[in-house]
């Protein structure tokens, strides 16, 4: 009984501890990924941040939208088969978003080919 009153002694002191992650501590990242050449939205871009958080990929006219994130640096990257992967760096505020763009270029053999 000891050993057991002893381990939620513990736990429950590692539970107090823990700061609790609400709203007040997230943020949201919300982009547009484009052709830079073209200018042009891209659909179906992978959009990925380091340190990880969370991933999405662009809707039809090329949004993006990272929701509930931790308030910190992070680089933004956005891949797409037949482009060069780029990113842009952001730290995030708590309870706000912030707003990119990040422009993607061909590949220099896919450009080629379209010519």
């Amino acid at each position: 009984m000891k050993k057991l009153i002893f381990c939620l002694t513990i736990l429950s002191f590692f539970v107090a501890c823990e700061p609790a992650v609400n709203s007040d501590h997230l943020s949201s990242i919300a982009g547009m990924v484009k052709d830079l050449d073209s200018r042009e939205p891209l659909s179906d871009v992978y959009v990925f941040t380091t340190p990880n958080s969370t991933t999405t990929n662009t809707d039809s006219n090329g949004n993006f939208e990272l929701q509930n994130i931790k308030v910190r640096s992070y680089s933004v990257y956005a891949k797409k088969a037949g482009y060069q992967t780029n990113h842009v760096d952001v730290t995030t505020v708590a309870g706000d978003f912030i707003y990119v763009t990040i422009d993607l270029k061909k590949n220099d053999d896919d450009k080629k080919e379209t010519e």
